[in-house]
C-alpha cells in the first residue's frame, strides 16, 4: 500500500515529503482555482491561459519541484524504483480524467478521487511494505 508506506515508513526523508506534498497542494489549489472557481463559479469563459499568462510557467516548476522532491522522500525505501512509481501514478491520474463527465462535475469529481487517494489508505488493513522492521 503505497500510501501506508509514505506515510509510516521510518526511512522515508520527511523534508522531501513535506516539500513535495506542498508543492502539489499548491498546484492542486491553482487548479481548482481555474477548473471550478473561475469557470464554473465565475462564468469565465476566455481560457484560463489568456487570463493568467503566468500560471502554466509556476504550475510547470512547481510540478518538476514536486517530482524531485518526491523522488528524494522515496529514493530511500525503493530508490530507482521510485522514479517509476511516481511516472505511474502520474499518468495514471492523468488519464483517468477520461473516464469522469465534462465540465465542472468532472473537475470536482478528481479533486475528490485525488483527495480519497490519500486518506482511504488508512482503512485498508494491511502492513503495507511488511518486510522492514
Amino acid at each position: 500500500n503505497f500510501f501506508r508506506v509514505i506515510w509510516e515508513h521510518p526511512s522515508i526523508e520527511k523534508t522531501g515529503l513535506y516539500l513535495g506534498f506542498a508543492c502539489m497542494s499548491f498546484n492542486v489549489m491553482l487548479l481548482f482555482f481555474f477548473a471550478v472557481y473561475c469557470d464554473w463559479w465565475l462564468g469565465i469563459k476566455t481560457p484560463w491561459e489568456t487570463t493568467y499568462p503566468k500560471a502554466i510557467p509556476v504550475m510547470s516548476i512547481t510540478g518538476i519541484i514536486t517530482f524531485l522532491a518526491f523522488a528524494v522522500a522515496f529514493w530511500p525505501v525503493w530508490g530507482f524504483w521510485s522514479l517509476l512509481i511516481q511516472f505511474m501514478f502520474f499518468m495514471g491520474f492523468l488519464n483517468s480524467a477520461q473516464f469522469l463527465p465534462s465540465g465542472a462535475i468532472g473537475s470536482v469529481m478528481m479533486f475528490v478521487i485525488l483527495i480519497g487517494a490519500f486518506f482511504t489508505s488508512e482503512l485498508i488493513p494491511h502492513e503495507g511494505l511488511a518486510h522492514y522492521k
